[in-house]
């Protein structure tokens, strides 16, 4: 697997535990209701992809078992970048930061002084489902590694928004994950939500992006795994 690929394949979130890891924004004129296609709406985030280089959101995580509950949920802020590298910046219930550099996810606590550092090529399989979350996927990337399938348009948070969704080709990764569902503003053509149905677990993982940018200044440093003095690593 090539570092390009397994740049594509980072995972960019932790909620509560589970390993969680994107659609390019360009602004664009939304097509008329009910003039979109499956076909037309891959080639948008394909053009879209184009002239992305970074993003920055509020973020909102919420984990929600069998029973309709949410048994977890997790804010804070969250960046992109063209590169495939991403940092979480979580403050809420507890801070903790989320960066993958595209060879390695680290998962930094500042209340214990320890990061971990995650191989990305070692949790390949695991990290894979994750990979349609954020700002930096293509409809050729999407295509390759899931069944789309176009639902419609839906209104989110007063917003109007294209909602796919992805059934995973591989046996292994449809063996953890049932399907991910993203929805997609249309005025802006950003991700404003994404869910991650688990199959063994029978709960789901929502992530919301709020106040987004994209191609705003975001500090090289950003996505450099530095932390402070007399942090220990731990590597798994």
């Amino acid at each position: 697997m090539t570092r390009k690929v397994l740049r594509e394949r980072c995972l960019t979130a932790v909620v509560l535990g589970l390993l969680a890891l994107a659609v390019a924004a360009l602004p664009t004129q939304a097509e008329e209701a009910g003039a979109w296609t499956l076909e037309s709406a891959l080639k948008q985030l394909d053009k879209s992809s184009k002239d992305f280089r970074t993003a920055v959101a509020d973020v909102e995580l919420a984990v929600i078992d069998g029973a309709g509950t949410e048994p977890g949920t997790a804010s804070g802020k969250v960046y992109f970048s063209r590169d495939g590298s991403s940092r979480f910046d979580l403050t809420a219930p507890d801070a903790k930061t989320l960066l993958c550099t595209g060879s390695d996810l680290y998962v930094y606590e500042p209340a214990k002084a320890i990061v971990e550092r995650f191989p990305v090529n070692k949790y390949a399989e695991r990290l894979e489902p994750y990979t349609s979350l954020g700002f930096s996927l293509t409809g050729k990337a999407l295509s390759r590694d899931y069944l789309v399938g176009l639902l419609g348009e839906a209104t989110v948070d007063g917003q109007k928004t294209l909602h796919l969704e992805l059934t995973p080709k591989s046996d292994e990764v449809r063996a953890k994950v049932s399907k991910i569902q993203i929805w997609i503003e249309q005025r802006s053509w950003m991700p404003i939500q994404q869910t991650v149905f688990h199959t063994d677990a029978a709960q789901s993982v929502t992530v919301k992006y709020l106040n987004a940018s994209r191609n705003v200044p975001v500090d090289d440093k950003t996505f450099k795994p530095k932390w402070p003095k007399g942090t220990k690593t731990v590597k798994r």
